[in-house]
């Protein structure tokens, strides 16, 4: 039995032109493009997911996913708006929140 999570990326200026990359337990599971959503098949169990982009990323989210379940994600950039001006904040001192994932309502 496989169970499968869904990631969709909103659409935004920032990082527009660039893939974001899926992160699995810390192995390389795919990338995600702007606008778009993907789903990956993997078998049940308890997982950590987080997206990259260069040295900077996501927060990471905690989830367990049961035999046949399914997993909705959603994520993008925090550099929205006035935001932009504080991309060099994001890059040096809070890597880890340049970009923001989360689970999505179904």
């Amino acid at each position: 039995m496989s169970a499968s999570i869904t990631i969709s990326r909103d659409s935004g200026w920032a990082d527009r032109l660039r893939a974001y990359r899926i992160e699995l337990d810390g192995v390389k599971l795919g990338t995600i493009d702007n606008g778009e959503s993907k789903t990956f098949f993997i078998e049940p169990g308890s997982y950590q997911l987080v997206l990259k982009i260069d040295w900077c990323g996501s927060n990471t989210v905690a989830f367990n996913l049961p035999a046949d379940g399914k997993a909705l994600f959603e994520c993008g950039s925090n550099l929205r708006g006035a935001a932009l001006l504080l991309f060099f904040f994001y890059v040096l001192f809070a890597r880890d929140q340049y970009l923001w994932l989360r689970p999505a309502a179904e």
